[in-house]
């Protein structure tokens, strides 16, 4: 356990629920020597599920604002006036303005005002940019998961590159088991899936820049080459009314399963026989390194930093974005070639050891 005299980190996020940003801070913040470091998580709006999961000495405090509050930046400033932190970090950019509030009003910390992607792709909002050059008067750091995000901050947000740290999102690949025969023939059962039948899965919240429907058009398109297709959707959002009504409409409502949020989506990848990211907009998907470390060959959009982290033909297949037709082919591809496939997962397995959290 860290002495009280050690530097302390506050970690600002929207909330701990379900999405990829805030499985990487509550993997990180498993993962830090929290002898030379002491760390908390103070949340705009409630905790949310993954706060039972934070380390025992990693406190949670939730400020539980409804909707836009024009006092969370005070009272954020409350909490940081009474935990005096050396660092304010701020996990993206819905949680920029009150850390940079807080900061104005409790000198002393240094800021950092990290991006992980915009939930709509496109450009940063004006709030976003007043923020930003706000930050850089008080003297603030600024990080991106991906490559592709650093040089966007750049160029529209007037932030030189030299105060610019890419740090890519980690992962602790020993988390995920690519042989578990066990536990996928049990995952597989409790959803109804046959042993014959191929599975693909995809992780993400349901938004538009994920891409869903681009997918359910490809496997409408696939299903007529490969009929024991199915399709496994994991996370949950503001579309889910609608890509259900989407399924019925291709006629696909049989083969999709809509699985929801969930926290065990390691086991769930074990089910899988192929992960799918149809992303319109990525930095780097928290979702695709978690199908690498799960020895799942991939098919993927050729955004953000895709291109970079999965080699085409070898760890998966990459296409563009919004083709629902050469999607659909390379999912053919895949399923075609079993052998292949396998090889390709087994690649994506070794690659993604280089993103250990240490």
């Amino acid at each position: 356990m860290a002495s009280r005299s050690a530097p302390l980190v506050v970690h600002l996020v929207h909330s701990l629920e379900g999405g990829g940003t805030e499985r990487v801070l509550l993997s990180l913040l498993r993962a830090f020597d929290h002898r030379s470091m002491r760390h908390a998580v103070v949340t705009l709006r409630d905790a949310g599920s993954f706060a039972a999961q934070l380390p025992d000495d990693v406190a949670c405090i939730a400020l539980g604002t409804v909707g836009r509050s024009r006092t969370s930046g005070f009272r954020l400033a409350k909490v940081c006036a009474r935990l005096r932190p050396a660092i304010i970090h701020a996990r993206n950019v819905c949680t920029w303005p009150d850390a940079v509030m807080a900061r104005m009003l409790v000198p002393g910390a240094k800021l950092v005002l990290g991006f992980h992607g915009l939930q709509s792709g496109g450009h940063f909002s004006c709030k976003d940019r007043c923020a930003a050059r706000v930050a850089r008067v008080l003297g603030a750091r600024f990080t991106s998961v991906s490559e592709l995000g650093q040089r966007q901050m750049a160029q529209e947000l007037r932030v030189p590159l030299r105060q610019i740290e890419h740090l890519p999102n980690g992962i602790d690949p020993s988390r995920f088991d690519p042989h578990a025969a066990h536990t996928r023939h049990g995952v597989r059962e409790s959803f109804g899936y046959l042993p014959h039948e191929r599975v693909i899965g995809i992780v993400g919240s349901l938004a538009a820049v994920k891409g869903h429907d681009v997918l359910f058009s490809a496997v409408a398109h696939a299903a007529l080459t490969i009929p024991t297709i199915r399709l496994l959707v994991v996370g949950d959002g503001p579309l889910r009314g609608a890509l259900e009504a989407e399924a019925r409409e291709l006629a696909i409502q049989n083969r999709v399963h809509f699985a929801g949020w969930r926290d065990d989506v390691p086991m769930l990848m074990s089910a899988m026989d192929a992960c799918v990211c149809a992303s319109r907009s990525e930095g780097m998907s928290n979702a695709v390194m978690e199908a690498m470390a799960s020895g799942l060959p991939l098919v993927s959009t050729s955004v953000g930093d895709h291109p970079s982290t999965i080699r085409h033909g070898l760890d998966g297949l990459l296409v563009p974005s919004g083709d629902a037709s050469a999607l659909a082919q390379a999912i053919q591809t895949l399923f075609g070639s079993p052998e292949q496939a396998a090889a390709m997962g087994r690649s994506a397995r070794a690659r993604i050891e280089e993103f250990g959290f240490a």
